[in-house]
């Protein structure tokens, strides 16, 4: 397992950067093939299809905001791994971070009711969408995109991490890809001033929760298997952890 390469899904506002740093200092930057769209500082998923085999397989780490299935594209063998937060938190933090930096939002704040309303795939079950590798129209994820996404991470994922255990996450990680230790981080585009869940209504939170049902399912699941990992792992010892972005 060491010797093949790790596809890790970014999924949005679970950590992903300060992770995808722990992966670049870990094999270096030149064995990281970040693949974000819209963003210059990396490659398009466009782009990233478009390359020779070799070119594709002449990295160690594939990272981005992607969905599973871009194992596909690589040639040799591939596992795949994620950091999950609990999907209520996810999209709170979702929306504050709209609200501070999304150009029509700022200056220009709604409500989290009102943010909710409109057709945006990130506040409609992203993990189902993006662990099944399965596309779906806004509303319209079902239970086989559940049962594939819990299939996916069953068979194909290293392990998984969760948010609010960091630590005890990159300790599972890297004991899983043999790594000498785990290595030292610093939290990394962490949110502040974001306001806690007691802040928002009943109605808002219920909102999400409907929104977001069947990830809330998965995320049981997930929770399932890394605790499982973790009680049979020597090392993945949990302690209080930082928020991390």
């Amino acid at each position: 397992m060491p010797a093949s390469k790790l596809v890790f899904i970014h999924l949005p506002k679970t950590a992903g950067t300060t992770v995808r740093e722990i992966l670049r200092h870990q094999y270096g930057p030149d064995a990281i093939c970040g693949i974000y769209d819209g963003d210059p500082g990396f490659i398009s998923q466009e782009a990233f299809a478009a390359l020779t085999p070799e070119e594709r397989d002449q990295y160690r780490v594939y990272c981005g905001h992607f969905s599973y299935g871009l194992h596909q594209q690589i040639t040799a063998e591939s596992h795949y791994y994620a950091m999950f937060r609990d999907p209520v938190e996810r999209i709170v933090s979702y929306y504050h971070h709209a609200m501070r930096h999304v150009p029509m939002f700022k200056g220009r704040p709604v409500s989290l009711m009102k943010f909710l309303d409109r057709k945006d795939w990130q506040i409609d079950n992203l993990y189902t969408r993006m662990i099944s590798g399965t596309a779906a129209a806004f509303g319209k994820c079902t239970d086989a995109m559940l049962a594939q996404a819990i299939d996916n991470v069953t068979r194909r994922f290293v392990c998984v991490g969760l948010q609010n255990e960091f630590d005890a996450s990159i300790a599972l990680l890297a004991r899983r890809l043999q790594w000498a230790e785990p290595p030292a981080y610093e939290p990394l585009n962490v949110g502040t001033g974001r306001p806690s869940l007691d802040y928002f209504s009943d109605r808002e939170l219920d909102r999400v929760r409907e929104l977001n049902e069947l990830d809330t399912r998965l995320y049981g699941k997930i929770e399932e298997i890394f605790n499982a990992d973790r009680m049979t792992t020597e090392g993945a010892v949990s302690r209080p952890d930082a928020e991390v972005a």
